[in-house]
C-alpha cells in the first residue's frame, strides 16, 4: 500500500519586496522561513531553518524619508500652482486640486507604513537579505512573531545533541566499566616474585 507524505503548511508573511525585476514573499512555515524570488518566468527558493538562526537584524535607511520629501514637495507644487489658477478664475484648477490631493494621499500612506529598513537573516554559512521586510514595523512584527519559535527549536537542537553525546543509560551495568588490571594474579594463584604479601610489611 502506497503511503502519502504531506506537503509543509506555508502562511504568507504580509509584503512584497522588489530586487530589480524580481518580486519576493516570504512564507512562515513549521520549521524555516521560505523566501521565493519570482521573475515571471520562475521561481527560486530559499530556506532558512529557525535551527540555523543566528541573528536577524534591522538597519533603517533613507528610502522613507527620501519619498515623504518626494511627496511633500509634490503635494505643496500642485496645490501651489492649483491656487493660483483658481485665482485667475481658471476651472481647470480642479484638475490641479485633485492630483494635489492624489500626492498628499501617497504622502500619507508612506507615513502610516513607517520607516524603511534592511532586515537580514545571518546563519552559520550565509547572511541574507529579506527584501520583503522593508518597513521597520512589519519587520519587528516578524521577529515576535519567530522569535519564540527560533528559541524552541534551538533549545531541542541542543538537547539532542547532549542526548547523543551522554553515556547509554540502558547499557548493561558493567558495560561501561574499565577493563580488569590484567597484572593482578587471579584468586588462587601465587603472586609473582618481589610483590609484597598482604601479611608482610613493604
Amino acid at each position: 500500500m502506497a503511503t502519502t507524505t504531506s506537503s509543509p503548511t506555508y502562511v504568507r508573511v504580509r509584503g512584497t519586496g522588489k530586487n530589480v525585476l524580481a518580486r519576493i514573499k516570504l512564507y512562515l512555515g513549521p520549521d524555516h522561513l521560505l523566501q521565493v524570488t519570482s521573475n515571471g518566468f520562475s521561481e527560486t527558493y530559499k530556506r532558512f531553518f529557525f535551527r540555523d538562526i543566528q541573528v536577524i537584524s534591522l538597519h533603517k535607511t533613507a528610502t522613507g524619508t527620501i519619498w515623504n520629501v518626494v511627496w511633500a514637495g509634490l503635494t505643496a507644487m500642485f496645490a501651489l500652482i492649483a491656487a493660483v489658477v483658481a485665482w485667475s478664475g481658471d476651472a481647470g484648477s480642479i484638475v490641479l486640486w485633485i492630483l494635489a490631493g492624489l500626492m498628499a494621499g501617497f504622502l500619507g500612506l508612506n507615513l502610516a507604513w513607517g520607516p524603511t529598513c534592511a532586515c537580514y537573516i545571518q546563519t552559520a554559512v550565509q547572511q541574507q537579505r529579506l527584501f520583503s521586510m522593508s518597513r521597520i514595523p512589519r519587520a519587528r512584527k516578524l521577529i515576535n512573531r519567530v522569535k519564540p519559535l527560533l528559541a524552541e527549536a534551538q533549545a531541542t537542537a541542543v538537547t539532542t545533541a547532549v542526548a547523543a553525546t551522554a553515556p547509554d543509560a540502558s547499557a548493561p551495568l558493567g558495560e561501561n566499566a574499565p577493563p580488569p588490571d590484567e597484572t593482578a594474579p587471579a584468586a588462587g594463584e601465587p603472586a609473582p616474585p618481589g610483590t609484597p604479601s598482604s601479611d608482610e610489611p613493604p
